[in-house]
């Protein structure tokens, strides 16, 4: 009888392991069924530059050089410095988020990118930054932070939060996405050219069904390994339960 027990519990054993594999996989295949499309994890620093950092949401394509820059590209973030208006040699620090074009907005009030939160909803609703009319296009831009200390903004240095974006497909379609920054602090008010804020652009994500809202942080994945040693932990315990009461 104990040989025969004996074969019945490792037939469990394995049938709780094999159970665990497959939830994983499912996990796993599931994630392909996503409406939201996520970057993984980027970590790119923006070349401190007037020029900055490009990204297109739909194709996934960015730049950190203005000559290069994506075709159809939906966000800019910048990282530059700005002369005082009464005193031309002092410098300002800041960083700022641009998009071109009058249905491409950055959530936010006023001239100030909104800092959100991870589950902050981004949609139609905004609220959005003002649209500006420049020389030849219509805009939108978000300072995150100018000066420094900062005096102008909704973010400061070493804080990371999340930027709400609207903007068109290729289809003239509207979507939403989000953009997750990290600013560090500013190496100067004034002084030399490299007087700017760090900024290290993490990830990014959006929603490929139009008009869809899409939350801040949505589409990061749940750590897989942590769900597997979970699954097979659940089904050891279920196999030692099973033993406790056949003995």
């Amino acid at each position: 009888m104990s040989t025969v027990l004996s074969s019945l519990h490792k037939r469990l054993d394995r049938h709780f392991v094999a159970c665990a594999a497959a939830a994983v996989v499912g996990t796993v295949a599931d994630q392909s069924w996503a409406v939201v499309q996520y970057s993984g994890p980027q970590n790119i620093s923006v070349i401190p530059s007037q020029a900055g950092w490009y990204l297109n949401f739909e194709t996934g394509a960015t730049s950190n050089n203005a000559a290069s820059s994506p075709a159809g590209w939906d966000i800019n973030v910048v990282s530059f410095r700005r002369a005082s208006s009464t005193n031309p040699s002092y410098f300002f620090p800041y960083v700022l988020s641009y998009a071109s074009g009058t249905q491409q907005r950055i959530m936010g009030t006023g001239y100030k990118a909104a800092k959100l939160a991870a589950g902050a909803n981004i949609s139609a609703a905004g609220p959005f930054v003002t649209l500006a009319t420049g020389p030849s296009n219509v805009y939108s831009f978000g300072y995150l932070v100018y000066g420094n200390p900062n005096v102008y903004g909704n973010w400061g240095a070493n804080q990371t939060g999340f930027l709400g974006v609207q903007f068109p497909t290729a289809d003239n379609t509207l979507h939403y996405g989000w953009l997750r920054v990290s600013i560090g602090t500013a190496n100067g008010p004034s002084g030399p050219e490299a007087s700017r804020y760090p900024v290290t652009i993490v990830d990014w994500a959006w929603e490929t069904t139009a008009n869809t809202p899409i939350q801040a942080g949505a589409g990061i994945p749940e750590p897989t390994t942590a769900a597997a040693l979970g699954l097979l932990a659940i089904g050891s315990l279920g196999s030692r339960m099973w033993r406790k009461r056949s003995a």
